[in-house]
């Protein structure tokens, strides 16, 4: 149980980080449209 637990974490974790990273890309290229 503590394994899947980890996992979860880990998983959940990495979606977070890869949905801020979307954002900020999206952010950037919204600006850069924007700019251009």
């Amino acid at each position: 149980v503590r394994l899947e637990l980890i996992n979860f974490t880990i998983v959940n974790e990495t979606r977070a980080l890869f949905l801020t990273n979307d954002s900020r890309s999206m952010n950037s290229a919204i600006k850069g449209h924007a700019f251009n």
